[in-house]
């Protein structure tokens, strides 16, 4: 599927939006685990491996986005956690 044009567009705005939660504070755990499974899926797409498979930077890209989603410590202080945790429904906070 890589190379179609459609789907590296809709790749690309996966991404942005990932960026964008993350950086804003707003929906950051949403943009930590969508961010965490599209790594994984990547490291799915890459099988089998040419680097160690147990240390790929897939992986351990996914590991620490899971730790971001786990450990929301800034959102509230820098970015737009505050107004997110007031607006946003309860099962996306």
């Amino acid at each position: 599927m890589a190379g179609m044009v459609v789907i590296d567009w809709l790749f690309m705005l996966g991404l942005l939006g990932i960026g964008v939660t993350l950086i804003t504070g707003a929906g950051a755990r949403v943009g930590a685990l969508a961010g965490a499974l599209m790594y994984l899926f990547m490291y799915g797409a890459a099988i089998p491996t040419v680097n160690n498979p147990f240390l790929d930077d897939h992986l351990t890209g996914a590991l620490v986005l899971l730790t971001v989603a786990a450990i929301p410590a800034a959102w509230s202080t820098l970015g737009l956690g505050d107004w997110w945790a007031r607006t946003a429904p309860a099962f996306l906070r």
